[in-house]
């Protein structure tokens, strides 16, 4: 399996005792709504490394949307920030061998 490295994506929490969580939406692109790719994370997280587990990313511009929710599901606005990610390894050797002194 190859070594990706892993970026953190942070924001501010949200002064609220109605926060139960945040919901991080991922899409491809200059842009993110409601029906991305998402992860839920607890109320008291303000950072998620990328690429989360279940979301595939690969190479270039992906728009992260973060909004936090009540406890009856409801959702602020997405907070939106655009960033190229380059998340895909180069190509494995394909051959090598070991030579005799």
């Amino acid at each position: 399996m190859a070594k990706i490295v892993r970026k953190k994506f942070r924001w501010d929490a949200v002064e609220s005792l109605d926060v139960s969580g945040y919901r991080i939406y991922i899409m491809p692109g200059d842009t993110v709504d409601y029906s991305a790719p998402f992860v839920d994370v607890g109320s008291d997280v303000t950072e998620l490394l990328l690429p989360p587990d279940g979301i595939e990313m690969g190479e270039g511009n992906y728009t992260l949307g973060v909004t936090p929710f009540d406890y009856a599901g409801n959702e602020a606005d997405l907070y939106m920030v655009t960033y190229p990610f380059d998340l895909t390894p180069p190509p494995a050797v394909q051959f090598a061998e070991v030579v005799g002194a």
